[in-house]
């Protein structure tokens, strides 16, 4: 697995992204992703969102890429989260998937912590043992 050991500006974690989606040494792959069949699936870790360079990660997030037979969609995902992004390319996917999950964070964050129900608070302590803001 690829390493990111420092904290790049948004074009380097682009790159770093790009990159570690096309080599196949870089990925832990569940299934042959390289595989003629035009269905495949690859996990990869994370330690940063592309989008969102002021979210600071405490342990890297699993993410599941997917890639359908039929339609050639990219969904990436995450189970512990239950959280998913679809897209045209894996970047639309990520920025998907990104969105959702800090905009569901910032969501139970700013809520009236009495309110929410347990899973609600859960989540939040989930999201709160791999990264803040």
């Amino acid at each position: 697995m690829t390493v990111l050991t420092c904290d790049p500006d948004l074009q380097e974690k682009q790159d770093f992204f790009s990159a570690i989606a096309r080599k196949k040494e870089s990925l832990h792959i569940s299934v042959p992703v390289f595989d003629p069949l035009p269905a495949s699936t690859v996990v990869i870790y994370t330690i940063f969102f592309v989008n969102y360079p002021t979210i600071k990660f405490f342990k890297p997030i699993k993410l599941v890429f997917e890639r359908g037979a039929e339609t050639g969609a990219y969904i990436i995902g995450n189970e512990e989260f239950n959280k998913y992004g679809i897209g045209k390319t894996k970047e639309d996917a990520l920025k998907e998937f990104e969105q959702n999950v800090v905009s569901d964070y910032f969501d139970l964050k700013m809520s009236d912590h009495n309110k929410l129900t347990q899973d609600a608070k859960d989540l939040l302590m989930i999201y709160g043992g791999y990264f803040s803001e």
